[in-house]
């Protein structure tokens, strides 16, 4: 009967603290991943503009700078300093839309050339006049909760693909009402080989702690069930 108890004890902690243990641990980036977390942010009620240097310079050529800002119109989006080893014309830029909205990517979401139905790469260009850039909608983001949008630009003719953290914070006047919201870009992520790349499992230490918690609770109800049935 030990035994057999023993047998089934070792099979419920496999099935708790291994997937427990993967989740803990950190996604560990491939040599040709540049990831980079240098946060850059724009407060509520901020109508100026959020720069955010994609390429950090990674390679001492290419840059590409993606600019964010709010108007009445929604959150307008376009390309500037762009240049492939400092040649014209601008290095393309884009943004992974859903219907028209910058859109909140799933866990394990692709990055790649191909994405799935109703979703779409915008480009967004260095603009030649004021008000080129396109304007877009927010979708599948929860105010405070950081969430992932999908980029990707040109370099040397390739086209890499990557993930940012972005949050949205909300922000209120001193009459209360309503200012529009601030936005920070925490970290981000591209394949220089311009390779697909998958967006991360959001806070996947906190998922992993509940998982154990909940396996450590059901296993001492299981051995105390046990040893209440036992023979004295």
């Amino acid at each position: 009967m030990f035994i057999a108890m023993k047998k089934k004890l070792h099979a419920a902690l496999r099935l708790c603290v291994i997937p427990s243990l993967l989740s803990l641990a950190a996604p560990f980036a491939a040599a040709d991943v540049l990831h980079v977390t240098s946060p850059i942010r724009i407060a509520p009620g901020d109508t100026g503009l959020l720069n955010w240097n994609v390429d950090a310079d990674e390679d001492g050529n290419t840059s590409i700078e993606f600019v964010f800002s709010y108007d009445p119109f929604g959150l307008g989006s376009r390309v500037v300093n762009s240049s492939d080893n400092g040649t014209a014309p601008p290095v393309p830029g884009s943004l992974l839309t859903l219907n028209g909205k910058l859109v909140n990517l799933p866990a394990f979401f692709q990055v790649d050339d191909s994405p799935p139905a109703d979703y779409a790469w915008t480009e967004v260009i260095e603009p030649l006049t004021t008000g080129a850039e396109p304007l877009f909608g927010l979708d599948g983001f929860t105010e405070n909760i950081p969430g992932y949008i999908g980029f990707s630009f040109q370099r040397s003719g390739t086209t890499l693909y990557g993930w940012a953290k972005l949050t949205v914070t909300p922000g209120f006047d001193t009459s209360g009402d309503p200012v529009v919201p601030g936005l920070t870009i925490s970290e981000w992520s591209y394949d220089t080989l311009g390779n697909p790349l998958s967006v991360p499992v959001p806070e996947p230490s906190l998922t992993a702690l509940l998982t154990l918690g909940t396996c450590g609770l059901a296993l001492r109800q299981r051995r105390q069930r046990k040893m209440r049935s036992a023979p004295h």
